[in-house]
């Protein structure tokens, strides 16, 4: 049996770092009691860009609405971020904000840890071939 491409390679170190933006769904984990558990141990492991774009995983549209593009680390797929800047998702995204910051807040390991600049809108992310 001929086996293809690994899509998955290893992280180590603390790559986010290195990044000026990073944008993570932040869809709730069985694997954590709290729900933004997921998100919080992904920033702890993998260390803390400058900004985050928190995304909802979103459907596949034309390229028009995106307003960035880039690759997955998780699976090599090439993502797209979409955005609609209406009323409703900037309310939306105001209040889950606040939920993200508050759990970050609670969830601290120590004053070492060093709260990422959440974007003040929510965004969708699509990622597949």
């Amino acid at each position: 049996m001929v086996e293809g491409p690994t899509k998955f390679y290893p992280i180590q170190g603390q790559p986010l770092a290195s990044f000026n933006t990073v944008a993570m769904t932040i869809g709730r984990s069985p694997s954590f009691d709290s729900r933004f558990g997921a998100l919080v141990n992904c920033l702890q492991t993998l260390g803390v860009p400058r900004e985050l774009r928190l995304s909802l995983v979103g459907p596949k549209l034309p390229s028009v609405h995106s307003v960035s593009s880039g690759f997955s680390i998780s699976n090599g797929n090439q993502i797209s971020i979409l955005n609609w800047p209406n009323k409703v998702k900037s309310n939306m995204a105001q209040e889950v904000r606040a939920h993200v910051i508050a759990a970050l807040k609670a969830e601290q390991p120590d004053e070492s840890f060093k709260l990422p600049d959440i974007s003040n809108k929510l965004y969708y992310i699509y990622s597949g071939p």
